[in-house]
């Protein structure tokens, strides 16, 4: 992610990267902003350096702590409770902080935040064509990430066992272990355990739906980047979750999913779309969430009050771009 947003700020900028910190130091010397990205706690000496040092500090932020579930913490322990802390106190040094969806700006701690595209999306994706449901016995739906609580799988598949209108078989892609509820009627549970990314790219193009999950009192703003990855494999999504109003309105405007609520009948011989539409609707989707570099080098250059020539060339000399850490 951090290689992706400096990529976008090339050729008017020169980006500059490392994680040493008397090397860190000796670069924010030289430079006139520091730009972080979450976890913001890792960045915690650079950012105190850059506020001694009076550079103007950009925080893209896409997590936020501490994970709270029905207002209780998710993790109580001591060493994570110290890393909220850390994390809450990088956030308040931050002088700009930039969002992905308007999502996060419900929270009040991220209020005061930008919102400017910035997720990685590779520029050659060519999703292939979905499944035709009609006349299938069942669905193949895919899951893969980490499974924790935070997740509420189980939540989501008793639920969408009593909505879906034909069988299916969810495919677990996860080192973590997980035991399905006893009492599932139509969905058939199978855990394939961790595979690379590689693998896993190919085996999604072998499934019908990807499954995005979250647990329902989970609480606080989030993007489920997993969708990238269901998209790329040409799988249109089921979102179950908390209500995440622009990344619901996101999946359906752009016709790449749903959101799975108690007014939601998973009828896919009809809500999915054709094979033409599905192409275009999946190229909107990521053009949305792409990092947008016009916008952020307009904000880049708002925050150092100078004048970016966008038309620059690449081989301009260093010494005549800004330089940021």
């Amino acid at each position: 992610m951090a290689k992706t947003i400096a990529a976008s700020l090339v050729p008017e900028f020169q980006v500059q990267t490392d994680c040493r910190t008397f090397r860190t130091l000796a670069r924010l010397l030289r430079s006139d902003l520091l730009i972080v990205h979450s976890p913001l706690g890792f960045s915690i000496c650079a950012m105190l350096l850059a506020k001694l040092l009076g550079r103007p500090i950009i925080a893209f932020v896409w997590d936020l702590y501490p994970v709270r579930i029905n207002g209780r913490r998710y993790d109580g322990r001591l060493r994570r409770k110290m890393a909220d802390c850390i994390e809450r106190f990088a956030l308040w040094m931050s002088d700009h902080l930039i969002v992905q969806t308007e999502d996060f700006l419900s929270s009040p701690s991220l209020a005061r935040a930008q919102v400017i595209p910035f997720w990685y999306v590779p520029s050659d994706l060519e999703p292939r064509k979905p499944v035709n449901f009609a006349g299938q016995q069942h669905l193949q739906f895919a899951f893969a990430g980490q499974i924790n609580e935070t997740r509420g799988l189980s939540e989501a598949l008793l639920f969408i066992d009593k909505i879906l209108n034909k069988r299916a078989i969810l495919n677990i892609y996860s080192r973590d272990p997980f035991e399905p509820p006893d009492n599932l009627k139509r969905v058939e549970v199978r855990h394939c355990g961790y595979v690379t990314k590689e693998i896993l790219a190919g085996s999604l193009m072998q499934h019908d739906v990807g499954l995005i999950s979250l647990h329902p009192g989970f609480e606080g703003p989030a993007f489920p980047s997993k969708s990238l990855d269901y998209l790329a494999a040409g799988l249109p999504v089921v979102y179950f979750g908390p209500p995440l109003a622009h990344f619901s309105l996101l999946l359906e405007t752009t016709g790449c999913g749903v959101t799975a609520s108690a007014s939601t009948q998973l009828n896919f011989d009809v809500t999915m779309p054709s094979e033409t539409s599905y192409h275009a609707a999946s190229a909107l989707f990521f053009g949305r969430v792409r990092a947008d570099p016009s916008r952020l080098k307009s904000h880049f250059s708002d925050v150092l009050g100078v004048q970016i020539d966008t038309s620059s060339a690449v081989s301009e000399s260093a010494s005549s771009k800004t330089k940021l850490e």
